[in-house]
């Protein structure tokens, strides 16, 4: 699940810190779809859904202090 794996990172990573990106080989298999068009959209569409929801989640929030007191 995308969400619970973003908040696993969150516990390490400040948000700013955070890019959801879709790696399922869209671009490296062009030639060769591996995905057809809807799974594709479906993909992109659970990541869309994702970020919307984290991003308010932490919108303001400053995230974990960084390690070491930078």
């Amino acid at each position: 699940d995308i969400v619970g794996r973003v908040r696993e990172l969150l516990s390490h990573r400040s948000p700013e810190k955070v890019f959801l990106n879709p790696d399922c080989g869209f671009g490296t298999f062009a030639e060769r779809p591996v995905n057809s068009t809807e799974l594709a959209g479906a993909k992109l569409g659970a990541l869309h859904e994702a970020a919307e929801l984290l991003r308010a989640e932490h919108a303001g929030h400053p995230g974990p202090a960084p390690a070491g007191g930078r």
